[in-house]
């Protein structure tokens, strides 16, 4: 199985991708582990990446996933539908994972985020930049309840018949 998790920053992509993969007996595997320099360096200064930088990360992922082999789930931004469209092509197996969140529940994530490259002001800056998938996928709504959320991922595990529900 292989899942990607995705959406803005702060609406909690990488703790969904945690519990999805250690319910279904995952990898579990953060794109921000690949950023490249450059990137970082972008995100540091508050500047939304170039399309040039985009389309390195979604090369940068597609590798990734195939040495991740059959069996993961990755959580990554990658904002632009244009991207996600180039990694169904390359890896047609894959999942996508919408997270989506409320404007003032990403702020109280953000507002407690202290040791992540992606802060609250570049937050406010890229986040509106976002695009909403127009690609296969399924919706998760993080509104911060725990006892919500694993019942999202248990009904999504149930749909994909693995993990416990």
């Amino acid at each position: 199985m292989k899942l990607f998790v995705f959406g803005c920053i702060g609406s909690g992509k990488s703790v969904v991708g945690q519990k999805l993969a250690k319910r279904a007996n995952l990898k579990f595997y953060d794109g921000d582990w690949d950023l490249t320099r450059e990137m970082k360096a972008y995100i540091a200064c508050h500047e939304p990446f170039s399309e040039r930088l985009r389309e390195e990360m979604a090369l940068i992922l597609i590798r990734r996933m195939e040495k991740l082999g059959d069996n993961f789930c990755l959580s990554q931004g990658l904002f632009r539908n244009k991207h996600r469209e180039i990694i169904t092509k390359r890896i047609p197996s894959v999942l996508f994972i919408w997270v989506k969140s409320s404007k003032q529940a990403i702020e109280e994530r953000l507002r407690v985020r202290l040791e992540h490259i992606a802060l609250s002001e570049y937050a406010k800056i890229v986040n509106p930049l976002f695009e909403p998938p127009t690609h296969e996928h399924v919706k998760l709504n993080n509104t911060g309840n725990e006892k919500d959320l694993d019942f999202q991922i248990g009904r999504i595990l149930k749909k994909l018949r693995v993990g416990q529900t």
